[in-house]
């Protein structure tokens, strides 16, 4: 879903981000924290505004625990093509 909201236009780098978020049982977002900056302020700024336009995320189970995830904006210039890649390293 975060895919959806991100618009890599503009960019004539490759660059790499990773941001931890905290996503509540109820879907919604707690927080969001750069844990690596790309070097580009506005490629981070574009990545934490898909994050929150992308919220609230699919609600859990409610005997769920919040969760910690790390999510990466890799965008990698081949030709006219981007790549994003989205892992989550896992949950706390």
């Amino acid at each position: 879903i975060i895919a959806e909201n991100w618009n890599p236009e503009g960019f004539t780098e490759s660059l790499y981000a990773v941001l931890m978020l905290e996503i509540n049982t109820d879907g919604s977002l707690k927080s969001i924290k750069t844990v690596s900056e790309s070097g580009n302020k506005k490629f981070d700024r574009e990545a934490i505004k898909a994050v929150k336009l992308s919220a609230p995320f699919k609600a859990m189970a409610p005997s769920a625990e919040p969760i910690k995830m790390e999510y990466y904006f890799d965008l990698q210039f081949n030709t006219e093509d981007y790549v994003m890649k989205s892992e989550e390293i896992g949950s706390f």
